[in-house]
């Protein structure tokens, strides 16, 4: 069974996958790529990324993080659609 992020939102959860770093910060990428960011955390310790990982955290949905462009306005950077994210994240590394 594939872990639905959106059915936990506000618990505390047990979750496994693959530790990466994307452009907003360490995720974690569930089996069905759904990226899960750790708060507070920028980047994975190198021995870490890209390995199969057991974390445990409060998981959150955070608002999309791109202010509206007005007509014509330049181009901004950040996350446009709703992300998840896990407070207070602890981790083990799987073998």
């Amino acid at each position: 069974m594939t872990f639905d992020p959106s059915q936990h939102v506000g618990k505390t959860v047990v979750i496994r996958g693959t530790a990466y770093d994307a452009r907003a910060g360490a995720i974690l990428e569930l089996e069905d790529r759904t990226p899960i960011y750790i708060a507070g955390l920028a980047e994975w310790d190198p021995a870490l990324h890209g390995k199969p990982l057991e974390i445990t955290g409060l998981l959150k949905e955070r608002a999309a993080r791109v202010p509206p462009v007005p007509a014509g306005g330049p181009q901004l950077h950040g996350l446009a659609s709703p992300t998840f994210v896990l407070e207070n994240a602890t981790w083990t590394a799987l073998s």
